[in-house]
C-alpha cells in the first residue's frame, strides 16, 4: 500500500518490528521484578525471546550464564519471582558462590563441614537442606567430594579447580620422573664456592636443597619471610652462571619479577612475558610444541 517499499524493505520491517516486540517483552518482564536496564539487555543478549521463560524456570542460572551478574543480584530477582528460601536451586546455587567466593580467597576446596557451616549463614537454611544440596550438585558434576587423610573430612572442589589441581599433579609427576639434566658439577665444591662468596655459612637443608634444585628437574621451596628462599634461588642461579649454563628467571606478577632480579642480579620477567602470551589468541607461543630453548 505504501510507495516505494517493496517486498524486501517489507519483511525487514516486520522482521525488525518482530525483534522490537521480543524486546519489549523481556524488558517489561525483568524490570517489573527488580532488573536494571543495563542487566536487562545483557539478559536479552544471552537468552534473546527465551529469556522470560528461562529466568522463570530458574532465575540461579543468570548467575553463571552472564556475566556481572553474580548470585546476590540473581537471588534478589528469584525473591521477586516468588522462589522460596528454602528452593533446591537457591541452596546449589549459593553453594558454588561460596566455592567461587573461597576460590577468590586463594582456596582450591572448602572443607565440607565449613561449607556447609558458611551455606547455612549465607542462606539461612538447615544444615539438611545443604547437605542434599552438596550431594545435587556432586550427582550432576558440578563440584568434586574428595575424602582427606582423615575419612571423616571430605573436601568440596568446584570441578573446574579439582580438574587444574590433578593436572597440575600429574605434570608435576611427569617432570619428576625424567632423567635429570647433564649438568657436570663438583657439588660440594661449588657450594663452598657460594658460601665463600656471600660470606655466609649455609644450614645443612640450605646446602641439601641448592644441590636438589642443581640435580633435579623440578623443586618446590615454601616458607616465610626470612627463612632463606631468596638465598637458596640465588645460589642455584649463581652456581649455574658460574658454569656458563643458560637460567631464565620469571615470576607470577611485575612485582615479584622485580625483587626477584633484585635478589640475584640477573633479569627476570613475567611467567607471560617469559612464555610470549599472545593477546589475540588468548594463548601462550612458547609450549610443548614450541619450547624455550
Amino acid at each position: 500500500e505504501v510507495e516505494g517499499i517493496g517486498p524486501k524493505r517489507s519483511r525487514d520491517i516486520l522482521r525488525a518490528w518482530s525483534e522490537q516486540r521480543e524486546i519489549k517483552e523481556v524488558m517489561i518482564f525483568l524490570q517489573s521484578h527488580g532488573v536494571s536496564t543495563h542487566y536487562a539487555i545483557k539478559i536479552y543478549k544471552a537468552y534473546g525471546s527465551q529469556a522470560n521463560r528461562l529466568v522463570r524456570e530458574n532465575p540461579y542460572r543468570l548467575a553463571a550464564d552472564v556475566y556481572g551478574i553474580g548470585f546476590k543480584t540473581a537471588d534478589k530477582i528469584a525473591s521477586a519471582l516468588g522462589v522460596p528460601p528454602d528452593a533446591p536451586q537457591r541452596i546449589e546455587a549459593g553453594t558454588l558462590y561460596l566455592l567461587g567466593e573461597g576460590a577468590d580467597r586463594g582456596h582450591l576446596y572448602l572443607p565440607r563441614k565449613t561449607l556447609v557451616e558458611e551455606a547455612e549463614k549465607l542462606l539461612a537454611a538447615p544444615a539438611e537442606r545443604v547437605e542434599l544440596g552438596v550431594a545435587a550438585l556432586a550427582e550432576t558434576e558440578q563440584i568434586v567430594v574428595e575424602s582427606l587423610v582423615d575419612p571423616a573430612e571430605q573436601a568440596v572442589y568446584l570441578k573446574s579447580l579439582h580438574a587444574a589441581e590433578a593436572g597440575v599433579a600429574a605434570r608435576l609427576r611427569a617432570l619428576l620422573m625424567q632423567p635429570p639434566l647433564p649438568l657436570e658439577i663438583d657439588l660440594d665444591r661449588a657450594l663452598d664456592w657460594f658460601e665463600k662468596r656471600e660470606r655466609i655459612a649455609l644450614a645443612r637443608e640450605q646446602r641439601q636443597a641448592i644441590r636438589s634444585g642443581l640435580t633435579r628437574k623440578v623443586l618446590v621451596i615454601t616458607g616465610g619471610p626470612g627463612t632463606g628462599k631468596t638465598t637458596l634461588v640465588r645460589g642455584i642461579v649463581e652456581i649455574l652462571e658460574k658454569r656458563r649454563q643458560r637460567v631464565l628467571l620469571a615470576a607470577p606478577t611485575g612485582r615479584a619479577a622485580k625483587r626477584l632480579a633484585e635478589a640475584t642480579g640477573a633479569e627476570a620477567v613475567t611467567l607471560h612475558r617469559l612464555l610470549e602470551f599472545n593477546a589475540q589468541t588468548r594463548q601462550f607461543d612458547r609450549n610443548r610444541e614450541h619450547p624455550l630453548s
